[in-house]
């Protein structure tokens, strides 16, 4: 299993990194605090731990909408609690609070960038960015704090902040009333107790380790820490592997997809059209039964109707049928709004059943006909609403 490396940005000192090589199982392995000592390999993941000096950590009340609306909303919800214009900032949101709140983490785009082109020049790709209070132990309800050069303050899963010692008592008053206990755990890595320069407010239960273990707590705490600066222009590619991994399973679907396609069109196909070439099959019956009254089978359905056509359309006069077709045509040329719903020619005669829009369209329409010499009677006429049904005999 490929190993993870952790990376420890020193403050004050954008360039000053300590590295931890932890194996599959989170255990850590060495720790180096030059590049050119780490081993020849791809880690799984790269974690990096940033100063939470170079950090605001703060909190707004957003309605839960999707991470690329409340990313672009932030900035202008936020806007009152920052100097800096709020363009040349970065805000990172993290998972919405019980009570409504969204934990978010404010950063410089110039900050940012030194610490990432910084690692780029070593050819490291993080995966994973976190404020340094973010790698502190988290208990609920507790302050935990480290001191070091500076320390450490953990409020909250999603809270906390750096100081210096001189500021240190007045940023612990400012924190809002309940939200700091009376006793405190500090664990400190420094030779001077931070207990012993506090006010009487707050007891202290200090305990003190070897500066050299200052890192590896981090480390220990960090590959569990969920936070990641890396959102939004500065969230990083995945791997290759995992790029190729998730091309074969896109391969794998539409291959699945494509074989499905094939065998499910023809059989959908034949469900969708053999109810409508079972109607069409009873229709040409009901015609040909209709013209062939006496015939006991469907034999050359459309030969036999062309042939009856051609003796129907025959002689040339003008009661045959290729003619009243012709000045029927030129009739609904001249009236668009009259559409006809049946025709039947029998002995030289065509019985239309028609609809027209108004009577005036009726009228024009008949009297296009007789213009052209045919002989119209009219069988019957209805008024549904302003429409005419009706029904007219043409020779």
């Amino acid at each position: 299993m490929p190993n993870k490396l952790v990376i420890y940005i020193h403050s004050g000192e954008p360039t000053q990194f300590s590295f931890a090589i932890v194996n599959g199982q989170n255990q850590l392995q060495n720790i180096h605090h030059h590049h050119d000592l780490l081993p020849q390999e791809s880690f799984e993941e790269i974690i990096v731990i940033v100063p939470t000096e170079d950090i605001l950590l703060t909190s707004v009340a957003l309605p839960k909408m999707s991470r690329n609306r409340y990313q672009s909303a932030l900035p202008f919800a936020l806007e009152e609690q920052v100097i800096d214009d709020v363009e040349h900032l970065h805000f990172t949101a993290f998972d919405y609070q019980p009570d409504g709140q969204l934990p978010v983490a404010i950063v410089a785009h110039e900050k940012m960038a030194i610490w990432l082109q910084a690692l780029d020049a070593l050819s490291l790709k993080p995966t994973q960015m976190l404020p340094s209070v973010f790698a502190l132990p988290y208990n609920e309800g507790q302050l935990q704090i480290i001191v070091e050069s500076n320390i450490l303050v953990r409020t909250g899963r999603w809270a906390g902040f750096a100081s210096d010692r001189i500021n240190f008592s007045q940023f612990l008053h400012a924190l809002p009333v309940g939200s700091a206990p009376q006793e405190i755990e500090v664990l400190n890595f420094s030779d001077t107790s931070l207990a012993a320069s506090q006010d009487s407010l707050f007891t202290y239960h200090e305990k003190f380790a070897a500066s050299a273990d200052f890192f590896p707590t981090l480390v220990q705490h960090a590959l569990n820490s969920p936070g990641n600066l890396l959102q939004g222009p500065y969230a990083m590619k995945k791997t290759t592997l995992w790029r190729g991994d998730k091309l074969l399973k896109i391969s794998l679907c539409l291959g699945v997809a494509l074989f499905s396609l094939l065998f499910l069109y023809p059989t959908v196909s034949y469900f969708i059209l053999k109810p409508k070439l079972t109607a069409l099959n009873a229709g040409i019956k009901r015609i040909y039964q209709k013209q062939f009254p006496k015939s006991t089978a469907i034999v050359a359905p459309k030969l036999r109707l062309e042939e009856k056509l051609k003796k129907l359309a025959g002689g040339g006069d003008k009661g045959g049928l290729n003619q009243i077709l012709s000045h029927l045509g030129q009739a609904m040329q001249t009236e668009s709004n009259v559409k006809l719903k049946r025709f039947d020619f029998q002995n030289g005669q065509a019985t239309i059943e028609l609809t027209a829009d108004s009577s005036e369209d009726f009228s024009t329409f008949t009297s296009a006909l007789t213009n052209q010499g045919m002989l119209v009677k009219q069988q019957s006429a209805n008024l549904v609403g302003t429409k005419i049904n009706a029904t007219i005999q043409v020779s």
